[in-house]
């Protein structure tokens, strides 16, 4: 029995963002009119290439020519629509990372967790890694650079608990 994730939407305009249904039973239909509903991409959870002839999706790798022949399959079983496939800016994906960083910060308020202190361990962890790696206690093919990444992941920590206070 296998389930999977799909955005789902009915001719009638209603929308299901990321609804899990068993995947033997196809999409469910419209909780609110119960019409048949169709997949969807509309809140971010579509396909994704990964990496040179394979793509991700639907939680599978998939050969770019399996994914050609799922893409048409989409296609026909929502006429009228194209599939369109596009790879997110730097920006974009940046814009991303701070506002689910902004949410769990938000999240750890509401619960009464003090977010400074989470921010503190965060970046006296990420100071120890850049310590290790420059002392050769942690393997790397190219130190300098993981060294600097470590460093500047540290800088984002700071400035995302920064713009939240």
């Amino acid at each position: 029995m296998s389930f999977i994730r799909h955005d789902l939407s009915c001719p009638n305009g209603h929308r299901a963002a990321s609804r899990l249904y068993r995947r033997s039973d196809g999409p469910p239909l419209c909780d609110e009119c119960s019409a048949p509903t169709s997949i969807a991409w509309f809140s971010g959870d579509g396909p994704a290439l990964n990496g040179f002839g394979t793509v991700r999706t639907d939680g599978a790798l998939l050969s770019t020519g399996d994914f050609e022949k799922h893409k048409r399959a989409l296609e026909r079983q929502n006429p009228g629509k194209r599939v369109k496939v596009t790879n997110p800016s730097d920006a974009q994906i940046d814009s991303n990372i701070d506002t689910r960083r902004q949410r769990v910060i938000n999240s750890r308020r509401a619960r009464g967790i003090n977010v400074e202190a989470v921010a503190d361990r965060q970046v006296a962890g990420l100071e120890q890694k850049a310590s290790d790696l420059d002392r050769g206690k942690i393997a790397s093919k190219d130190v300098y650079s993981d060294v600097a990444a470590v460093k500047n992941k540290i800088q984002r920590t700071i400035n995302s608990f920064k713009n939240s206070a």
